[in-house]
């Protein structure tokens, strides 16, 4: 898909309209999902296995943990380019880490600066992109266990629920574990009074 491509309006009201079913009735999943999802406390890049987060198609990472990952690893955004010269809109980018690990950027917006008020239909298209290539990748590389942090749910403001409940989906016929992790490395984010129903 072109960078350039118009997204279908209508994607941020369908959004809203997601957005308050879940919160009256809880998050759906398919019931014969072979995925789990569990939402837990800790810092994304001390955590084993596979991890991912969502980038911008610039690979800039300048603000919030995608800052934070570019400081430790001292990624530097235009070698990332260079790498990943067709990146868009659910392009998945493996890379390692200082301790071995793999670190997957996902992309979900073209430009890391955009908000989702600047384009909802077409932020939240990127949203449904990002989760789906980055369960195409899980498939396609026996991912069994991958962390993320509350992908697209912090400086993106997306509804953390809407995305878990997206995350089930797109994962359901993968056996696999995926942990979210409810705050970035810092002070903790509080939690809601009334926790979701995503089990």
């Amino acid at each position: 898909m072109s960078r350039q491509e118009r997204f279908p309006s209508g994607e941020y009201q369908q959004y809203l309209r997601d957005v308050d079913r879940i919160r009256r009735h809880g998050i759906k999943r398919p019931s014969d999902s072979r995925c789990r999802i569990k939402v837990s406390r800790g810092d994304l890049l001390r955590c084993p296995g596979v991890k991912a987060q969502a980038v911008g198609a610039d690979f800039a990472m300048g603000a919030g943990l995608a800052l934070h990952t570019r400081q430790r690893t001292r990624w530097r955004p235009e070698a990332l380019r260079r790498r990943h010269p067709r990146a868009d809109l659910g392009y998945v980018a493996a890379e390692q880490m200082p301790d071995g690990t793999t670190m997957l950027l996902c992309v979900s917006k073209p430009r890391s600066t955009q908000k989702l008020h600047h384009d909802p239909d077409g932020h939240i298209r990127g949203v449904h992109l990002m989760i789906a290539g980055l369960a195409r990748y899980a498939r396609q590389n026996g991912v069994r266990e991958l962390y993320l942090p509350r992908i697209c749910s912090g400086l993106d403001s997306v509804d953390q629920d809407f995305v878990l409940e997206k995350l089930h989906y797109a994962f359901a016929s993968h056996r696999i574990t995926i942990h979210v992790l409810d705050f970035a490395p810092g002070a903790p984010r509080p939690r809601a009074k009334q926790p979701s129903r995503f089990a």
